[in-house]
Formats: structure tokens, C-alpha cells, sequence
């Protein structure tokens, strides 16, 4: 008897594909695809405004220098370069003649205009971004012309950053950041901002 041929059925198993949960956007991600993380914050140009409060303002206070500012300051390096000289100080001295290449290299640039956007998660200065957990805290300083936004960065050197205000209403400005960083009231304009003034720098 011939052997009965028995048919195997092949029976498909079906694959289930498990399709992983996206992960929660970082405030970078949220804010748009082209910011660019750096080391003081988010390099971004173009940036996407969705900002609660903006306004354009100078990257610093520029003080005109006059004639005799200059003859001032150029006497000074000389003095002090000089007596490092007859000191023997040699590195001294080096560091006074870089000191005076430095000073008269920028005491002439002028800032530039630069945007500031206050935002749900960080804050726009120029072309950076700065997340709220990059920032300990705030403080306003509004004794005109002085009018500026203070703020104190995680950053180890030059951790505060002084943001001009021009016309904007600081009182806007300190609802929306008392919502997200400690306000430091009793703060006031940094001994470096001071100097810098005093000497028209």
C-alpha cells in the first residue's frame, strides 16, 4: 500500500511590531529643530518666536571716548610698564603692554543690536538661548539710565549676564521670571558694571 502523503499546513505567525514611546522634548527640542546645543546654551539662528515678552536692546552701554581719555589711559600703560621695567618685572610688564593693547583695541567697538525673548523655558540673549536650569537667579536694576535684567548663570567664570531693558516694562519682565527663577531683590549692579562705568569703559 502505497504510503499516504500527508500534507503539511504552514501556518504564518504573525509578527507583532512594538513601536517604542517617543521620549519627553527637552526645552531645546520644543523650541525647534534648528536650536543648537552649545556650551553656554543653544546656538540658534533662525530661532522660533514663541516668546511671552521681546524687545531689541544694545549688547552693552557705549561710552564715547574722548581725546583726553585717551592720552589718560596711555599715560597709565606707560607708567605702569615703566616702573615694572625698572622693577625688573618683566612679566609684569608684558602683562601691562597686553593690558594697554587690549583697552584701546575695544574701547572703540560699539555694540550691536541684539534681540532678547523671554519664553516658558529659558531666555534669548543675541543668538543664545539659556534654559531655565542653566539660570540660579534674577534681579532688576532700575535707577535710569541704568535699566537692566541681571542675571546669574551656572556657569563657573562670568556667571552673570547684564541685559539691557531700554523701554521695557520691568514689572512684565519680573512677572514672567518670578515664575520660573528665585528673584534676588536686594541685589544690585555688579562692582565690575560699576567700574566699567566709572571708567567709561
Amino acid at each position: 500500500m502505497p504510503a499516504k502523503k500527508r500534507k503539511i499546513t504552514k501556518v504564518a505567525r504573525s509578527k507583532k511590531k512594538v513601536r517604542a514611546m517617543p521620549a519627553s522634548p527637552t526645552p531645546e527640542e520644543s523650541l525647534g529643530a534648528s536650536a543648537i546645543v552649545g556650551p553656554e546654551g543653544i546656538d540658534s539662528d533662525p530661532f522660533i518666536s514663541n516668546y511671552l515678552l521681546s524687545w531689541q536692546a544694545p549688547e552693552f552701554i557705549y561710552h564715547p571716548k574722548s581725546f583726553n581719555w585717551h592720552i589718560f589711559a596711555a599715560s597709565f600703560i606707560v607708567i605702569l610698564v615703566g616702573a615694572s621695567l625698572y622693577l625688573k618685572e618683566w612679566i609684569a610688564a608684558t602683562v601691562f603692554i597686553i593690558l594697554g593693547f587690549l583697552i584701546f583695541r575695544y574701547a572703540e567697538v560699539k555694540p550691536r543690536t541684539i534681540e532678547i525673548g523671554l519664553t516658558n523655558v529659558g531666555i534669548k540673549v543675541g543668538n543664545v538661548f539659556y534654559p531655565y536650569n542653566k539660570l540660579k537667579s534674577f534681579w532688576l536694576v532700575y535707577e535710569p539710565p541704568i535699566k537692566t535684567l541681571n542675571l546669574e548663570t551656572t556657569r563657573r567664570f562670568s556667571p552673570i549676564i547684564a541685559i539691557q531693558l531700554e523701554d521695557t516694562d520691568p514689572f512684565l519682565v519680573k512677572n514672567i521670571l518670578k515664575e520660573h527663577l528665585l528673584e534676588e531683590s536686594e541685589r544690585t549692579e555688579d562692582l565690575i558694571d560699576r567700574f566699567s562705568r566709572f571708567l567709561r569703559f
